[in-house]
């Protein structure tokens, strides 16, 4: 079976982004959320009347995370987020494990800006 967590950062770095953190989360026993966290910002140019004429003002934002369900196994997942460690040079893969809670986080070296 593909690694659908290791698809969509694929697509994601060949579309030009930067990745700086995987998240999955369970939210039931097949059912789980996965959060990519990106390293790239937007802008947005807006001109605004001052005192003193017209002044242009620019926002800086981070771009928001990339959010999507996954219908899977625990296994699956774990097996998926060893791989993308591995593929994507990651210093350390967690996974968090308390009653009514499980989830995995990972910031792969490989897809960050300047790497």
């Amino acid at each position: 079976m593909d690694n659908l967590i290791l698809d969509k950062i694929l697509r994601q770095v060949d579309a030009g982004l930067h990745i700086l953190a995987i998240t999955v989360k369970q939210h039931s026993e097949t059912t789980f959320e996965a959060v990519i966290t990106y390293q790239d910002w937007t802008s947005d140019e807006n001109w605004m009347a001052g005192d003193k004429g017209i002044m242009e003002v620019t926002e800086f934002s981070r771009l928001p995370d990339t959010t999507w369900e996954i219908d899977a196994t625990v296994e699956m997942i774990e097996d998926w987020m060893i791989e993308v460690c591995q593929i994507g040079e990651a210093v350390d893969c967690c996974r968090f494990d308390r009653a009514g809670y499980r989830a995995w986080l990972t910031k792969p070296l490989k897809w960050r800006k300047g790497k």
